[in-house]
Parts: structure tokens; C-alpha cells; sequence
């Protein structure tokens, strides 16, 4: 039982480094996959190929998804969103007000219309509030400690694989 508790913890090292500085990352993974259980051995090669580049002689080829295209370090520290959620919510908020798969052409207008009514209002009370909209305070605990981490790793006060460690433990899979 011990032993699956550190595989999956070692597991969730993998997107740990999404918050690590891009410079850092292929040193990063080289960290983590080297700890990674050998049942994980599947994983780690897929996740190499796709995110980090294979390495063949010494040589790293290019990944399928280039580190900056995922890469979550500067977002952390900024304190900004790191996932596309209010786009989904967006989404599903308009495909709710549609209330249709493929609405003419007017429909749509309309609409998109009311879409930037409502968006119009909201920049009005944010800046009248001089705020944005909350988030709730369980992921804005989380959002500040891993940018605080964020912060700590830059200025050179946490290892690298101690902050890999830091940022796993605010994940869940």
C-alpha cells in the first residue's frame, strides 16, 4: 500500500512540471522520471515523446507540444488563470442561451448581441468595483501558494526537486 501511495505521488511530479521554469523542464523530467516506478516506465516515455522531446543520442528531438505551449510558470506568477475553464463556462453558458445545435444566422446575431451586452456590463461593475470576479476561496488558496512557490523557485530559494515535490502535493489525479 505504501509503495502505490509514492508511485502515484512520483506520478503526479509529471505535471508538476508545467510550473516549473521552461528552461528547467527537461531537467525537471529527467528528475522525476528517473524516481518513477517501473510500472510507470509506458507513462513517462508517452509523456516524453508528447511534451518534452525523446531523447536519441544525446540529442532532444522536438516534442509534439513545445514546452511554451503548456508551460504554466509565468501564468503562476502573475496569479492569472492556468486552465481554460471560463472559456468552457463561456461556452456552455452561450450553447444554454442558443438552446440549439445549429441556429440561423439571425439567431446567432442576436445572441451574440446579448453576449456583448451582458460582457459590456460586467468590464463596467469591474472597474467600478475595482476588482474581478472571485474565485472560489479553495482555489484561490491553492492559486496563491503555488504562487508563492512560483516566486520562491525564481529567486532561487527552493531546489528544483523540492519544488516539483511542492507543487505535486496540490494536485490530485
Amino acid at each position: 500500500m505504501r509503495l502505490e501511495i509514492v508511485a502515484m505521488f512520483q506520478i503526479r511530479c509529471l505535471p508538476a512540471l508545467a510550473l516549473l521554469h521552461p528552461d528547467d523542464v527537461p531537467d525537471g523530467y529527467e528528475a522525476v522520471a528517473a524516481e518513477l516506478p517501473d510500472a510507470a516506465a509506458e507513462l513517462a516515455a508517452y509523456f516524453e515523446r508528447q511534451y518534452i522531446g525523446a531523447n536519441v543520442g544525446g540529442r532532444r528531438r522536438p516534442p509534439q507540444f513545445a514546452v511554451p505551449e503548456w508551460n504554466q510558470f509565468y501564468r503562476t506568477l502573475g496569479g492569472h488563470g492556468r486552465t481554460n475553464n471560463g472559456v468552457e463556462g463561456w461556452h456552455n453558458r452561450f450553447n444554454n442561451a442558443v438552446n440549439c445545435a445549429h441556429p440561423n444566422v439571425y439567431k446567432l446575431l442576436r445572441h451574440l448581441s446579448q453576449e456583448e451586452d451582458h460582457w459590456r456590463s460586467e468590464v463596467i461593475k469591474i472597474h467600478i468595483r475595482g476588482d474581478e470576479r472571485h474565485r472560489r476561496a479553495r482555489w484561490q488558496v491553492i492559486s496563491d501558494r503555488l504562487q508563492a512557490l512560483a516566486e520562491r523557485r525564481r529567486n532561487g530559494e527552493v531546489a528544483m526537486a523540492d519544488y516539483l515535490r511542492a507543487v505535486a502535493h496540490n494536485f490530485t489525479l
